[in-house]
């Protein structure tokens, strides 16, 4: 109601509460997330909606790459034939780890925690997981363990970037990784850029997703449900967009649900 917590009031929010319901590291995300310096912020119990969902995103998320790991020899970054989105990924990694690396500089702790919960959420979660699937689910053995590879990679950066901000769950999914390095995630190395600069894969990827996401948006429009696979025609009059698209038409075809992509 926009109130001060008070007293008087018995409005207050008791923090042990919170941790009972909702789990430590939720507390800790969701007040960071919320609080911009020098702002007042709105705040009631479901509030820690944001911190929970997030962390069972990052639980899910690492369960399932780990599902898929066989055990088997991971790839160095280096020995890998990266494609576009390999690229990608790496590329906003190090674009991550560096403003990271600013804001924690800057003591803007609610930047540090947008920019960590974008890049799990949106950037790996939403987009590369779910593109390499098809490489995980491949019946050719150095394609699906050069995706875990890069998967675990990218997982492991990710878990140290928010251990300070979710220290509880960050370990708890470190210890399980077969690519960490030490006894815990507290003492380990913080994450250093690691000068991947693919500017031209880049802008590649990023009209693939424009792609998908008008895509998206028309189905969207026409109230054309997930579960319903469309034929999309789609007219290109730059023959390198249209070799691009064609090149990653199972991608597409994949993430905008369609049946046929012509």
């Amino acid at each position: 109601q926009g109130r001060k917590m008070s007293k008087s009031l018995g409005n207050g929010i008791d923090p042990l509460e919170i941790v009972e319901e909702y789990g430590a590291d939720s507390l800790r995300f969701t007040i960071l997330y919320l609080a911009p310096i020098g702002q007042r912020i709105r705040l009631a119990k479901k509030s820690f909606d944001i911190g929970f969902r997030f962390s069972n995103k990052m639980w899910n998320a690492s369960r399932f790459i780990l599902m898929n790991y066989n055990g088997e020899k991971l790839k160095e970054i280096k020995d890998i034939n990266l494609n576009d989105w390999d690229k990608w990924i790496l590329y906003e990694l190090d674009q991550t780890i560096d403003k990271m690396h600013a804001h924690i500089k800057n003591y803007r702790f609610n930047d540090l925690t947008n920019e960590i919960y974008h890049f799990i959420w949106d950037k790996l979660c939403d987009w590369y997981l779910e593109v390499s699937k098809s490489r995980i689910y491949s019946e050719n053995k150095d394609e699906k363990i050069e995706a875990i590879s890069i998967l675990l990679f990218v997982l492991e950066k990710s878990l140290k970037l928010l251990h300070p901000i979710m220290p509880f769950v960050s370990e708890e999914i470190w210890q399980k990784l077969p690519n960490k390095d030490g006894d815990s995630i507290m003492v380990s190395k913080f994450p250093e850029t690691a000068g991947f600069e693919f500017k031209e894969e880049i802008d590649k990827i990023e009209t693939i997703k424009e792609t998908i996401y008008l895509i998206r948006n028309i189905r969207g429009d026409l109230n054309i449900g997930p579960e319903k696979k469309v034929h999309a025609l789609i007219s290109c009059s730059n023959k390198q967009i249209e070799s691009l698209l064609k090149k990653y038409a199972n991608e597409i075809k994949q993430l905008a649900k369609c049946k046929e992509l012509s």
